[in-house]
């Protein structure tokens, strides 16, 4: 769950995420390992025109894999953009330190493209590469979500 919401003087406003999962989380090589983790974030978000808001979070988790368990950072940044016809990018640069790993850390560069098609109909276009000094991973997905 996240919430990306532009700071007003009048009413204020942080923006914020918290996520719990069984997911795949990445060691020093960016080979995924099955972890349980939760983790969560705060931060802040500018609208800098009517259509763009740009954010920053700061945050954090803990997980278990099989042999230990571990809490490790993150430090994100990104921008939304409100397009034409229904659609909506997202552009994110994360870095996780500590992940599976002590000492290790990554980076994560996302692009996201929807297209609300209807009110519970949405097609996403998503590119997500993960990346080291050493190591690169690309991800490509296409899903489509029904809201029901």
């Amino acid at each position: 769950m996240q919430s990306i919401v532009p700071y007003n003087a009048l009413t204020g406003g942080v923006s914020s995420r918290f996520h719990i999962a069984v997911e795949p989380h990445l060691n020093k090589q960016l080979s995924d390992n099955r972890s349980f983790a939760m983790s969560g974030g705060l931060g802040y978000t500018k609208r800098i025109v009517p259509d763009i808001d740009v954010y920053v979070l700061v945050g954090g988790g803990g997980a278990c894999v099989k042999s230990h368990s571990y809490l490790y950072s993150t430090l994100e940044m990104g921008a939304i953009l409100r397009e034409v016809w229904n659609m909506k990018s997202l552009f994110t640069l994360i870095r996780t330190d500590s992940q599976v790993d002590a000492g290790s850390h990554f980076y994560t560069a996302v692009f996201s493209q929807s297209n609300y098609l209807s009110r519970s109909n949405t097609l996403n276009v998503d590119w997500k590469l993960h990346f080291n000094d050493q190591y690169k991973r690309n991800i490509i997905a296409l899903t489509w979500k029904n809201i029901f």
